[in-house]
C-alpha cells in the first residue's frame, strides 16, 4: 500500500478501500435501522481487463462516516452489472416479499445488465432484499425490460425509479432519455421519450458534444433529449410542486409530469440549467458526475450524492484505493424573477462536524471549513496552501477566480451586494459553494492545508473533530 496515497484519504468523502469505484447507485434510506445505502459502481481492480464489475455498497448513520461492506450484485450470465437506483416497496406492490418482511425493509434494486463480451446488449434487470445486505436476483438474473426500439440497442442504461401517483415511474439513460410505468416494479409499459430543450448556458453544449462520443447513435442537438446517469425527482417551491430532470450532473431541467394521449410525458418550463459548474467538465480531475438523488431521507430532504470523476486509476493502480464519492448535498428549488434556480449546501450532519477554529497561519492534516463573506466590487485574495501546493480564491471585478499553483482553475460570476464562498478541503478533494448557487470539486494533492487572507475576506476557518 502506498503511504502517500493513504495519507490522502480523504475523511469525508467515501472511497473504497481497494479496487476502483464510480457511479452511485441505489441510494435508499432504512427507515427501520436507521442506516442510509450506498451502493456504487465497483470494480475489484483498478485496471479494467482484471477486474469484475458490480455493486459496492457502503452503509452509513449519518451520511458522512461510512463502513463498506461487501458487494451486493455481481456478474452473471446476463453480463456485467452497471448502474442503477433502488426503492423501498412499502406496499409490496411487486408481490416479492410476504408478511414478516418489514414495509420499511422491502429493498427493489433496478440495474443495468451489459453483455459486454457477446451481443452488446444493455438491459434493465431486478433483485430484491429484505435488509438491504443481501439481494436475489429476479428470474436468476434475466432482464425484465429491453430497449423498446430495438432489443439489442446497447445505449439503454441507468435506470432510475420513483414514485408516481400510484404506481411507479422508470427513467432511463445511456441515450435518448425515455419514461416507462408500472404498478408493480416488475412490468414496465412505455410512456414516452423525453424531449429535447435548448442550454441556457452554452458550455452545456460542449459538454453534450464531447459525451457524444460515448453515445454515438444520439445528437445531442437532436429531437430527443440523451444523457447518462438520469435521476428524476420532485420539489416543492413556492407551494408548487415541480419535476427536476437531471443528466449525469451536468444539467438539470424543471418541469412537470402530464398526461398526453394517456401516456406520462415531460414537459419542460425551463432549458438546460447547470448542475455542477466547470470550465473543463471532463478533465477527470474532480467533477462530479453521475449524481444521484437518495430515494428517500430521515428528515424529508432530497439528498444528491455524485462520483467525482478522476484519471489517476492507471497511476494508482496497487494503490490503496480509488475513486470518489461527493459530499451529500441537500438540494432545494427557488423562483427567482420568474425563472426557476436550484439550491445547494451541505447537508446539517457535516457542518456539525467543523467545530474546532483553526488560527491562521496553522496547518492541519484534518478536513478544513472555510466560510466567508465580501461584497461585490472589493478585491479579496484568500489562498489555502499545502506544502505542495497552493490554491488561490480571488473576487474582482465582478468575478471569483479560482487558481492552483498560479495556473487558471475556474472562473465564476459574482452577484450584487454579498457574495459568499464556502470552500472544505478533505484531503486531496476540494469542494466548493458560492452563495449557494455555484457548486464544483476538484483535485489538489497535499498533506496538510492552512490559509491565510491576503485582503479584503472576512473568512472563519474551523477544523473536522470526530
Amino acid at each position: 500500500m502506498d503511504d502517500f496515497f493513504y495519507k490522502l484519504r480523504p475523511k469525508l468523502h467515501y472511497t473504497a478501500k481497494t479496487g476502483y469505484m464510480n457511479d452511485p447507485n441505489g441510494l435508499v434510506y432504512d427507515e427501520n435501522t436507521g442506516e442510509y445505502h450506498l451502493y456504487y459502481q465497483y470494480q475489484n481492480a483498478v485496471m479494467p481487463s482484471k477486474c469484475t464489475v458490480g455493486w459496492g455498497h457502503a452503509v452509513s448513520k449519518d451520511l458522512i462516516f461510512w463502513q463498506e461492506k461487501k458487494a451486493v450484485i455481481l456478474p452473471d450470465d446476463y453480463g456485467v452489472i452497471a448502474s442503477g437506483s433502488a426503492v423501498i416497496d412499502r406496499d409490496n406492490t411487486s408481490g416479492l416479499f410476504n408478511a414478516n418482511t418489514c414495509e420499511k425493509q422491502r429493498f427493489m434494486a433496478f440495474y443495468t445488465s451489459a453483455d459486454v463480451y457477446r451481443t452488446g446488449r444493455q438491459a434493465i434487470c431486478v433483485a430484491y432484499s429484505k435488509d438491504g445486505y443481501n439481494y436475489t436476483k429476479y428470474l436468476d438474473g434475466k432482464p425484465i425490460l429491453y430497449n423498446n426500439e430495438s432489443q439489442y440497442n446497447n445505449d439503454f442504461r441507468d435506470p432510475k425509479v420513483v414514485r408516481y401517483e400510484n404506481g411507479w415511474l422508470m427513467i432511463t439513460g445511456g441515450g435518448k432519455l425515455k419514461l416507462f410505468y408500472s404498478e408493480n416494479l416488475l412490468d414496465w409499459e412505455f410512456q414516452s421519450a423525453v424531449k429535447n430543450v435548448k442550454s441556457e448556458d452554452v458550455s452545456i453544449d460542449g459538454d453534450l458534444e464531447i459525451l457524444h462520443k460515448y453515445l454515438p447513435y444520439n445528437d445531442p442537438h437532436g429531437e430527443i433529449m440523451p444523457g447518462e446517469c438520469p435521476d428524476l425527482f420532485p420539489l416543492s417551491c413556492g407551494g408548487e410542486t415541480k419535476w427536476l430532470l437531471v443528466a449525469g450532473g451536468i444539467f438539470y431541467v424543471v418541469g412537470d409530469l402530464v398526461k398526453t394521449d394517456g401516456k406520462i410525458v415531460f414537459k419542460p418550463d425551463t432549458g438546460k440549467k447547470r448542475f455542477y459548474h466547470y470550465d473543463n467538465f471532463f478533465a477527470h480531475c474532480g467533477e462530479g458526475y453521475a449524481s444521484q438523488s437518495f430515494y428517500n431521507d430521515a428528515k424529508g430532504r432530497l439528498v444528491i450524492l455524485s462520483w467525482l470523476m478522476d484519471n489517476t486509476a492507471p497511476a494508482a493502480s496497487g494503490k490503496c484505493f480509488n475513486g470518489v464519492m461527493s459530499l451529500p448535498l441537500e438540494v432545494s428549488l427557488a423562483k427567482e424573477n420568474g425563472d426557476y434556480k436550484l439550491k445547494y449546501k451541505w447537508v446539517d450532519e457535516l457542518y456539525r462536524k467543523f467545530e474546532k477554529d483553526l488560527p491562521e497561519g496553522a496547518s492541519s492534516a484534518r478536513p478544513l471549513l472555510f466560510e466567508g463573506e465580501w461584497k461585490n466590487g472589493d478585491n479579496v485574495r484568500f489562498t489555502a496552501f499545502s506544502a505542495e501546493n497552493k490554491v488561490l480564491f480571488s473576487g474582482e471585478k465582478d468575478v471569483l477566480k479560482i487558481s492552483v499553483n498560479g495556473e487558471g482553475k475556474s472562473i465564476f460570476q459574482l452577484k450584487d451586494g454579498v457574495n459568499r464562498l464556502s470552500v472544505i478541503i478533505d484531503g486531496f478533494v476540494f469542494s466548493v459553494l458560492l452563495n449557494n448557487e455555484v457548486q464544483f470539486t476538484f483535485f489538489v494533492f497535499g498533506s496538510e492545508h492552512g490559509y491565510s487572507v491576503n485582503s479584503g475576506f472576512s473568512v472563519k476557518v474551523k477544523c473536522f473533530w470526530e
